[in-house]
Parts: C-alpha cells; sequence; structure tokens
C-alpha cells in the first residue's frame, strides 16, 4: 500500500479534479491473455475517441465496468481488517410504488432505470443487496461522485496520523504546480466543500461543458499497459 504521505498529492489532485477519481477496489487487476480478456479490451477501446457521459446504456455498462482499461487509476488495497456489514435480508419482493397512476413493483424500476445495483442499509445492517445487469457482489464499478466521500476520509485519517496540519492549508503546498492558477490561494476545506470559486460548467447535456470535457476518452489517457 502506498503511504499516506506519498499519495496526498495524488489524492489532492484527485479531488480537484472531481469526476477523474475511480474506485477500483481491493486489487490491481490481473494481467491475463486468455481470448475473453483480449476481447474485452478489444471492446472497451473501441470506446476511445467517445465520451463516457453521452454513450449508449450497454456502452455505459462495458465503459464503467472497465475503466482501468480507459483511463489511469490507482489500486486502493482494502484494508487487513474490514469493520463487516451484517446482513438481515428484508423480503422486498412485494414492495410496490405509484408513478404517474400506475402501480409498480422493484423489479419494474430496476428495469426502467437501467439498475445495475442496489444496496439498502438500515441501522447498520444490510437490508437489501441485488445486482443486475449482469453485474455481481465481485464487480468492479465506476464510483463517480461517491469518490467525494472515500476522498473526505483520506484526508480525515492523514490529519489524524500527522501527514497534514489540516484542511486550512493551501492547496499549493501540496500541489505546487497550481501556483499562479486560478486554484492559488484555495484551501484544501475549499477544494473539498466545491467552494474554490474557479469557473466551473456542469451542463451535462453540453458537449463542451468542463464535466463533458473531463469525460472525454482519449489515447491520451490510456493507462501505459494494460
Amino acid at each position: 500500500m502506498m503511504p499516506i504521505r506519498t499519495a496526498l498529492p495524488v489524492v489532492l489532485r484527485s479531488a480537484v479534479v472531481g469526476a477523474a477519481f475511480v474506485l477500483t477496489g481491493c486489487g490491481a487487476p490481473a494481467v491475463t491473455t486468455s481470448a475473453p480478456a483480449v476481447q474485452l479490451r478489444e471492446n472497451v477501446e473501441g470506446l476511445l475517441g467517445r465520451n463516457i457521459l453521452f454513450l449508449e446504456p450497454e456502452e455505459q455498462i462495458l465503459a464503467y465496468r472497465n475503466v482501468d482499461l480507459l483511463a489511469p487509476t490507482r489500486s486502493i488495497p482494502a484494508g487487513g481488517d474490514p469493520y463487516p456489514l451484517p446482513s438481515a435480508p428484508v423480503e422486498l419482493s412485494s414492495v410496490t410504488y405509484t408513478f404517474n397512476d400506475s402501480t409498480r413493483a422493484l423489479a419494474d424500476l430496476a428495469e426502467r432505470t437501467n439498475l445495475t445495483g442496489l444496496l439498502v442499509i438500515r441501522e447498520g445492517e444490510i437490508v437489501l443487496e441485488e445486482y443486475f445487469r449482469g453485474n455481481t457482489a465481485e464487480t468492479r464499478w465506476t464510483s463517480f461522485s461517491v469518490a467525494k466521500s472515500v476522498v473526505s476520509l483520506l484526508f480525515g485519517a492523514a490529519i489524524r496520523d500527522g501527514y497534514m496540519e489540516s484542511v486550512e492549508e493551501p492547496v499549493t503546498r501540496y500541489l505546487p504546480e497550481l501556483a499562479g492558477s486560478a486554484y492559488e490561494g484555495v484551501t484544501i476545506r475549499q477544494i473539498l466543500q466545491m467552494s474554490s470559486g474557479v469557473a466551473w460548467n456542469e451542463d451535462y447535456a453540453d458537449p463542451g461543458s468542463d464535466v463533458a470535457r473531463i469525460g472525454q476518452l482519449s489515447e491520451a489517457s490510456k493507462p501505459l499497459a494494460m
């Protein structure tokens, strides 16, 4: 596992660019030359040059499962003693809801919204855990904004362990290359709270927006080895 002190600039840079941070599971992907792996790589590489935000549903599933083949990522190993979440399943197959004067079941929601996974925790216990569209409990999946909470936890751990003083430090202390940019003078707290004041266009329908540009898959973003 990479020491926290070494990892800080990596984590902070991830916080700055937001959606670029991806959780890749509990270990690096295995290297294989099997026929299915080669076919998978060819299928995923077919998405290069596309924008991950504007892929078709089936293409999204392929991309979100295999971001490590599309862009540089860093694996975060699981801890040696993870806190277990006890399971207390609740039967929800009979649960219905009303939408547009129509009564629908939970399975209808999964199908209608292209749901790939659903986890419900109540009072510290898993009461529902289901996967759809070929996903399983072992499937790695793009985390998108879920990563923001994980990044915040990592900063808390770094401060607790003495690798950082506080979130009031300037971001340029750890990323000096940002000196002279719009981020100069911005604190780590402001980065984590997305309150830096730096202009940002998050119009998901605009192919030229900042969030669309960061989602562009190109040859330049490919990992060095697959």
